[in-house]
């Protein structure tokens, strides 16, 4: 079975270097986060948002009953983006 949980810490720190330094990595941040809004959207849909508590900027998921890990998403941090193409997708990018 393919999993996306040991690549995804890698890729939020791999979006963050993007989003820093766009001028450079714009298209790195684009694919990132295409990949992100449909994975996030995969993963939003087999959780109940109620139990679940997002932890950290690496995208990892905690069970809030037991502190259990569950999954990483794929999340922005705080970066001031100006690019209209990266806030957008930012914007339709689910959320935890």
């Amino acid at each position: 079975m393919l999993t996306y949980r040991s690549i995804n810490p890698i890729l939020n720190n791999c979006l963050t270097y993007a989003l820093r330094h766009l001028d450079k990595y714009k298209k790195q941040a684009i694919r990132i986060l295409e990949f992100g809004v449909t994975y996030n959207m995969k993963l939003a849909g087999k959780m109940n948002k109620g139990d679940y508590d997002f932890c950290n900027e690496l995208g990892r998921i905690e069970n809030s009953r037991d502190d259990k890990f569950y999954e990483c998403a794929i999340v922005v941090g705080d970066i001031d983006c100006k690019d209209d193409d990266i806030k957008k997708l930012i914007g339709e990018l689910p959320k935890f």
